[in-house]
């Protein structure tokens, strides 16, 4: 009985807001928002290049619920605070911020500059499953 208790007490940890900014040295600024808003999966997306700047907004179809697992599943919250390289180049230089912020956390930010986590491209995929295209690969 106690342990149903506790199970009945504990709540689970959501998503409230994820915002990736990407920083091509030459090529411009990718920048996405997505956040829980009435359990809607919400995102803006904006592009900002050499060319015209391109702006989405909308509703995914994919739900919170299998938003935060797939967070979860990726462990963003334990990514490293930042990921450098052991030296600095000055070709090419890819700068990337990830906010994050959940129902029992404030705001963490993770950064790095031509390093990446080690499931970097599963979540960009994540966030490409939510926003559509952003163009990430053409830069």
């Amino acid at each position: 009985m106690k342990f149903l208790r506790i199970m009945m007490n504990r709540r689970v940890e959501m998503f409230k807001r994820v915002i990736l900014e990407i920083r091509f040295e030459i090529k411009g600024t990718v920048r996405v928002e997505i956040w829980n808003e009435n359990n809607e999966l919400c995102y803006i997306k904006t592009i900002v290049g050499a060319c015209v700047p391109k702006f989405g907004k909308g509703v995914s179809t994919l739900s919170v619920k299998a938003f935060n697992k797939s967070i979860e599943a990726l462990g963003l919250p334990k990514w490293k605070d930042t990921y450098a390289p052991p030296y600095y180049s000055t070709l090419g230089r890819e700068a990337w911020k990830v906010s994050y912020e959940t129902s029992f956390h404030g705001p963490m930010v993770k950064r790095g500059e031509n390093k990446y986590p080690e499931n970097w491209k599963e979540f960009l995929e994540l966030i490409e499953s939510v926003v559509g295209d952003f163009e990430y690969e053409k830069r």
